[in-house]
């Protein structure tokens, strides 16, 4: 027998609750073991401790009040709160999952190839590059600059 199942046997030992073999496997293993023949000995300790404490009875009908109580919540008709309480619960698990859902499909839908952006941004260049003026070009971000920005801000008070 290893420690580890000793020690959870030592408290149904001290009570004389074993059967008999495995109470002979206990006591085999408390002859070679002098940590849990130690820790046996603080168990009994603990146990005539507790039986110098004074029994307190519960109160009279103390089960059948307990019991009373849970029968009556378990039956009470449910309210407007309990409801609110019971949606709020489905809506923030379909919100979380909304979210873990999204969150792996950004993750794992991300293109792999660093080119693919520079192959969309030529597509789209090509294919507005023909509808002519400022307006009908994509200017990428970092390409703009304050100059550009007043210009298109003069431009389009002037087309006003």
């Amino acid at each position: 027998m290893n420690c580890n199942k000793c020690r959870t046997m030592l408290s149904t030992y001290i009570d004389n609750e074993l059967n008999n073999k495995d109470t002979r496997i206990v006591n085999e293993h408390l002859k070679n073991c002098s940590s849990c023949l130690k820790e046996l000995e603080q168990f009994k300790n603990v146990k005539k401790i507790l039986s110098r404490l004074e029994k307190k009875e519960p109160a009279p009908f103390f089960e059948t009040r307990v019991m009373g109580r849970i029968r009556e919540r378990a039956s009470a008709p449910k309210t407007i709160s309990d409801f609110i309480i019971a949606a709020r619960k489905v809506i923030y698990a379909g919100i979380s999952i909304s979210v873990i859902f999204v969150g792996l499909n950004m993750l794992l839908l991300q293109p792999t190839d660093k080119n693919f952006y520079e192959g969309v941004e030529e597509y789209l260049l090509q294919n507005n590059s023909d509808a002519g003026g400022i307006k009908g070009s994509i200017i990428m971000k970092s390409e703009i600059s304050k100059d550009d920005i007043m210009s298109l801000a003069f431009l389009e008070k002037e087309e006003q």
